[in-house]
């Protein structure tokens, strides 16, 4: 069946009621309806499900809201080839200045903010996947731009421009060592995670 986007979003905007049912990717911004959507949606003889299914593809997304070809270069994984250009890429381009795909690396700017779960930035920091992020607090100017990047065994935690609360970690990342100091108190990163805004995320094939 061909699927015809534009003319789907535009039946969207028209009845945003049923913008509910459409999943969009945090991190290519792909749009699919959702897989769970029932047979009917607006009432039993409403056409509303046909024709979202009609004019979109189904697109599953995970608990982080990522499509599965963005889930799976967070893992590590190849992801999908399309003449010759992986597809992350391809998808992205009209959205952001600044991609970069080589053999080694796919780098992913993203606008949306925080798309990774505390666990799985935990996970590929360890194991290697993630290279880098670059991120910010959100409302805390002292933590404007945030690095937190891999060398081999170590992992640097850049926070200040002075490097006066910068830190390093042998291998694996300390999740009790409070790193932020913020309003008198001092906190772990897992404990400001949800003002964890990401701008930059560096993947290694």
């Amino acid at each position: 069946m061909r699927h015809d986007a534009e003319i789907g979003e535009k039946y969207i905007s028209a009845f945003p009621y049923l913008r509910k049912w459409i999943n969009e990717c945090n991190c290519c911004h792909e749009k699919g309806y959702d897989p769970d959507m029932p047979e009917h949606v607006g009432g039993k003889y409403s056409l509303a499900a046909d024709y979202i299914r009609k004019n979109f593809k189904p697109l599953q997304l995970n608990s982080d809201g990522l499509c599965p070809h963005c889930e799976s270069i967070l893992k590590g994984e190849k992801p999908q080839i399309i003449n010759d250009e992986p597809k992350i890429q391809k998808r992205m381009r009209h959205k952001t200045k600044s991609i970069i795909v080589s053999d080694e690396q796919i780098t992913a700017f993203k606008t949306m903010g925080n798309v990774i779960s505390y666990e799985s930035f935990i996970e590929g920091i360890n194991n290697g996947t993630i290279q880098k992020i670059e991120f910010e607090i959100k409302d805390y100017a002292h933590y404007k731009k945030c690095v937190i990047r891999r060398r081999d065994d170590f992992i640097d935690i850049l926070l200040t421009k002075d490097g006066s609360e910068n830190v390093g970690f042998f291998r694996t990342f300390e999740e009790n060592y409070k790193l932020f100091k913020i309003k008198g108190a001092t906190y772990t990163l897992k404990q400001v995670w949800n003002k964890v805004v990401i701008s930059q995320v560096i993947i290694k094939e």
